[in-house]
Parts: C-alpha cells; structure tokens; sequence
C-alpha cells in the first residue's frame, strides 16, 4: 500500500530562558482531512503574532488551499477559516509560499511549468481576495518572494524582479529590476542563464533590495 502523510505545524513560545513548545496543529484542525497534501510545508505568522497562516499546496489535486488561525485568548490557536485556490486550476499548488505584511496576507501559487501560470495573491486578514498578478506565462516560474510592512517583492526565472507596494488593498507595480540594472561596475559580465534573483531579500522600510546570483562570469568574483 501507498504510505500516506500528514503535516502537523507546532507552535513555541518564548519563555525566560528557551523556547517551550506550546500546541500542534494538524490538518484536522481545518476540517479537510487531506492525506499527502504537504499541510505546513509553509506557514507564516503575522506581524503581531496574532494570526497564522499554513499552507497545503497539494491539496485537491495539487490545487491547493491554505488555513487561517488566530491566538484565542492570548493561548492557542484557534481555526478561523480555509482559502482555497482562488483560480481553480490544475496543478495551481496555491500556497506554495505564504507571507505577511503588515495589514495583508500574501499567498503564492507556484504553478506548473508547462501547464499553469504562477500568480501571487493579497488577501485581508479574514480570507477576502484584494489584489491578484497572474503570470503570461506556464514557461516563467516565481524564483522568490520578499515581504516588508507595505511591500512585495517577486523574483522570476527570466530574471527579473518586480516589487510592488501594498496601497488601498491592492498591488501596484513600483519598479522592475533585471540582471543589468544592478551592476554598474561595466566590467562584470552577468549573462542570462546566471540564477540572477535566485533569492531575493526585502527590509522593513522596503528600500533597500538584495538579490541573489548563484552564478556568474567576473573577473572578481563576488558572492551577490
């Protein structure tokens, strides 16, 4: 017989000394008792530790859906409501990543190479879509993705980054970053196929982007 899994998500809470770990969530909790559909293989907590996100991206057929709890009582938490994928298309694999700003939840759909898109969604705190970008392209997967307070930033594997600021409920565009644009010292060569935003790194503020070349052609080698 096939073996079976389900993921089980514990919480810790910071004691004087260490670390004391508090409850578990399984997804039992959630009402969907889904075997193998990779239950907090990302999760998320906000930023006053009042809500948590955790994913199942291989639910439904690898559509994919995620689960919101929020701390009762200061104590444990307890099970709100299930986002399920909001496009409803095959192998979707919603939840893939998730993350916080400071007034909205950010839920990647990986996708599919060769089959479906990858797009990123903006959610409030009780599950409603906001903002959706979905991707032109089944052949250009999401590389990265980066959070601050009231930004979003998105690397692709053309190479290419794209921060979006969080306004009024919805993401708008600020800037599109490539290889190029980020080395001004003309006698590195980076060329295409270089992993460029291989991983991507936003602060708080939202002002200052660090990015990632896994590899690259330089008469001085560098690590980023």
């Amino acid at each position: 017989d096939a073996q079976e899994s389900r993921g089980l998500g514990d919480v810790y809470k910071r004691q004087t000394f260490n670390w004391a770990f508090a409850e578990s969530i399984n997804t039992g909790a959630t009402g969907l008792l889904n075997t193998n559909d990779s239950f907090a293989s990302s999760l998320a907590l906000s930023k006053d530790g009042n809500i948590l996100a955790v994913a199942s991206p291989k639910s439904d057929s690898n559509q994919g859906h995620v689960s919101l709890f929020t701390l009762n009582n200061g104590s444990i938490f307890q099970f709100k409501t299930n986002i399920t994928a909001t496009l409803r298309r095959a192998n979707e694999l919603f939840g893939a990543k998730v993350y916080f700003t400071n007034d909205c939840l950010v839920i990647v759909s990986k996708g599919t190479v060769g089959i479906t898109s990858p797009a990123i969604f903006l959610y409030n705190f009780e599950g409603v879509l906001l903002d959706s970008i979905i991707g032109n392209s089944s052949q250009i997967e999401i590389a990265d993705v980066s959070t601050s307070a009231n930004s979003v930033a998105v690397s692709f594997t053309d190479e290419s980054v794209k921060v979006y600021s969080v306004e009024s409920s919805s993401l708008e565009l600020v800037d599109t970053v490539t290889f190029g644009d980020l080395i001004p010292n003309t006698s590195i060569v980076i060329s295409t196929g270089s992993n460029f935003a291989e991983s991507i790194a936003l602060t708080q503020d939202g002002r200052t982007l660090a990015v990632g070349c896994l590899l690259y052609t330089s008469p001085s080698p560098r690590d980023s």
